[in-house]
């Protein structure tokens, strides 16, 4: 019997190593986890954060981004991604045009430069398109050419029930939610002691990802005690210059360290090492980050998202604030920071307990399962 043939299209900037960002682990988790009948083809922008599966049946395609569009970007960064994105279209469709028939597979579908190819290839090939979107598009375009190609796609997956009705508003519609999940042989390795940071965000250094609350945050609490910030994140290159411009402005650049990308291992000893994680996100599909700390024993203090509603609200070692509420965000943090380390090791028990239940080979096995009944 012959094996079944998945092809899975990827994308990732260039100027950072994602493989920590919350979409780009749960493609690789999966991957790591492809079942041994089936043959995927992976391609992605290089270099790529899957070089280190060590899979017989995976097959690692990387693409390099010109070197002239690079260079524009840098001059007109909306000029430049819009090239960027012309060329991924473009590769990708020639791509799937000249080799033979297979299942498409588009697990970031919120992105146009991968969905377009995909049907494009389904309408002139006959391949079976399926996409998993993490994220409701914000632009106006984006949302139209999604708003068709999903419409065009043989399957479509999303994360949480919640995200599943913010696209359904967009004219999404996901059949099915398959959400994100947690290695845990990775965490209860070198958890330290004692905590020598205050308080860590982790996330992309974007608006909407709560980059600008934390530091302001951060400038608040240090009027009333000594509070020190590590941020750990993609910083992009149109909001480098914003954060700088912010530390000065609140005047806690000594207060706060700009860590960037890490490495996974970096990131865990650092959340393990802090004494609260501040994740004042407004948007998120599942949102990874307060469960991570979790496992890294440490409590969290996050706005109340709907999507929390299907994994972290009932843990107790989480504060779940109001959005906008700056003043409780602020009281929630203080209270963990003074807390008896006996009652925050009994909350902690109890929210590991909880959310034990997202393990990578459940949340794997089931994605390959929707990938192949196509």
């Amino acid at each position: 019997m012959s094996k079944k043939e998945v092809t899975i299209l990827s994308w990732h900037s260039t100027k950072s190593t994602v493989q920590y960002a919350g979409g780009f682990r749960r493609l690789y988790e999966i991957l790591q986890r492809a079942p041994a009948n089936i043959n995927v083809t992976c391609i992605d922008t290089k270099p790529s954060f899957l070089r280190t599966i060590n899979k017989e049946n995976i097959k690692l395609v990387e693409y390099k981004i010109p070197d002239l569009i690079e260079q524009i970007t840098k001059l007109n960064f909306l000029v430049g991604k819009f090239f960027e994105r012309a060329y991924v279209v473009m590769f990708f469709t020639q791509y799937l045009l000249t080799h033979k028939k297979t299942t498409v597979y588009v697990p970031f579908s919120e992105l146009p430069q991968l969905t377009i190819p995909a049907i494009v290839s389904k309408l002139f090939v006959r391949n079976k398109v399926i996409f998993c979107n993490l994220n409701p598009n914000t632009f106006f375009v984006d949302k139209v050419i999604n708003k068709i190609t999903h419409k065009l796609s043989d399957l479509n997956i999303t994360i949480s029930n919640q995200l599943k009705l913010q696209l359904l508003r967009t004219g999404i519609n996901c059949s099915y939610v398959n959400p994100v999940g947690i290695n845990f042989k990775q965490y209860f390795l070198n958890i330290p002691k004692y905590k020598n940071i205050t308080g860590i965000f982790i996330g992309r250094h974007v608006k909407e990802k709560g980059i600008y609350t934390a530091l302001e945050v951060c400038a608040l609490l240090n009027k009333k005690m000594n509070f020190s910030l590590i941020c750990i994140g993609d910083i992009p290159l149109n909001e480098k210059d914003k954060i700088e411009s912010e530390l000065t402005k609140l005047n806690i650049k000594s207060k706060v360290r700009l860590l960037g990308i890490t490495s996974e291992e970096e990131k865990i000893n650092y959340l393990s090492s802090s004494h609260v994680c501040i994740f004042p996100s407004t948007q998120e599909g599942w949102g990874i980050v307060p469960q991570e700390s979790i496992m890294c024993h440490t409590p969290v203090v996050a706005f109340n998202l709907p999507v929390y509603k299907e994994n972290i609200a009932k843990c107790l070692a989480v504060t779940l604030v109001p959005e906008s509420d700056i003043d409780e965000f602020l009281k929630s943090i203080s209270d963990w920071l003074t807390m008896d380390k006996d009652q925050i090791s009994k909350k902690l028990s109890q929210s590991i307990k909880i959310i034990k239940k997202f393990d990578w080979s459940i949340i794997a096995k089931k994605e390959w399962e929707l990938i192949c009944q196509l």
